[in-house]
């Protein structure tokens, strides 16, 4: 842009040159600022200037007492006043020059301080992380609602700017979605990728389990999965992505509590094996499982739970899979 700026002031702008200058000045009112005060610094200097912008350099460049300004003067023979008239217009131009370098120095760094300061606040990121047995819900920066399931984290920017609003989810947690339809909120797991407007729905994806699992309370969200496939869920639908093998199988949700009830303290187990229901009351309460004792894998059981005990959970699983168990502070053996 400094090379049109230069051709305006020697009057030799194309017509369009012009317009893209035009256009320039238009695009931010710093523009314009930069513009009028290159203009009012060459008003004050002399119009008979029209050397080509490199010349005008080269004669700075030979010229220390303009541009070494920190030395001691320099004693010259007099010159003629033909010879003194150009090389005060060739100060006024080099001052032009200059003026244009410092004021885009100073519009470049401006630019720069503000692209860095959006930047770095977009990489400072918070985390919020559960222990298993733990819950938390907690806002994020524009107004939605996140519920945090045990053994989870969720890291997300501590504001979110024009165009995206994005986190990274380990683990489970259910959304309450602001809705801003110039802002799509992207909930990034490992496996999948789930974008929305504004909607409620859980997402569940922890490390090492075979399925991720995306449920929707109300709304709509897409979900694209690390291998190229995308849905469309609407409000009672649900998604489980199949990590070993790629595949998307959808379904209605029938029973709420089935996917949404955690977050009321409601356990449901639905047609799970032993090693699976164990893993999970490892997350839920917190506790350590020892087998001593080989238990019928191919056998599933089902059951629901309203803000169950430990306890009354481990009662009924033995009784389904014939075991007993002991229970040495955060470690149960089952024997």
């Amino acid at each position: 842009m400094e090379h049109l700026i230069v051709k305006y002031l020697q009057n030799s702008l194309s017509p369009r040159e012009a317009e893209e200058l035009k256009k320039w000045i238009e695009e931010k009112p710093l523009n314009s600022k930069v513009f009028e005060n290159i203009v009012g610094e060459w008003n004050l200097s002399s119009t008979e200037v029209n050397q080509s912008k490199d010349l005008i350099r080269r004669k700075i460049l030979a010229d220390e007492t303009i541009i070494n300004h920190n030395d001691s003067p320099v004693k010259e023979k007099p010159k003629s006043d033909h010879v003194f008239s150009f090389r005060s217009v060739l100060r006024y131009a080099a001052m032009v020059i200059v003026t244009i370098g410092i004021v885009f120095a100073i519009y470049q760094f401006q630019n720069d301080q503000e692209s860095t300061h959006a930047e770095v606040e977009q990489k400072i990121f918070i985390e919020k992380e559960t222990a298993p047995g733990q819950r938390i819900t907690f806002e994020l920066p524009d107004g939605s609602i996140v519920k945090l399931n045990a053994g989870s984290k969720l890291f997300f920017p501590t504001s979110f700017h024009e165009g995206y609003r994005e986190v990274k989810l380990i683990g489970e947690a259910f959304f309450d979605i602001k809705r801003d339809e110039e802002r799509p909120f992207r909930i990034h797991t490992s496996n999948v990728s789930v974008k929305v407007l504004g909607t409620s729905f859980n997402v569940k994806s922890y490390p090492g389990e075979d399925i991720t699992e995306v449920g929707v309370k109300s709304g709509k969200v897409s979900v694209s999965a690390s291998k190229g496939k995308s849905v469309i869920l609407g409000s009672n639908d649900l998604l489980e992505y199949v990590v070993s093998t790629g595949d998307l199988n959808q379904a209605r949700i029938e029973d709420m509590d089935l996917i949404f009830g955690w977050i009321d303290q409601v356990m449901v187990i639905n047609e799970q094996s032993i090693h699976q229901i164990l893993r999970r009351l490892e997350k839920w309460y917190n506790v350590e499982f020892v087998l001593q004792k080989k238990l019928d894998e191919k056998k599933k059981f089902t059951a629901k739970y309203i803000k169950p005990s430990m306890e009354a959970v481990l009662e009924s699983l033995a009784y389904g899979f014939d075991f007993n168990y002991e229970i040495n502070e955060n470690k149960i053996i089952i024997k």
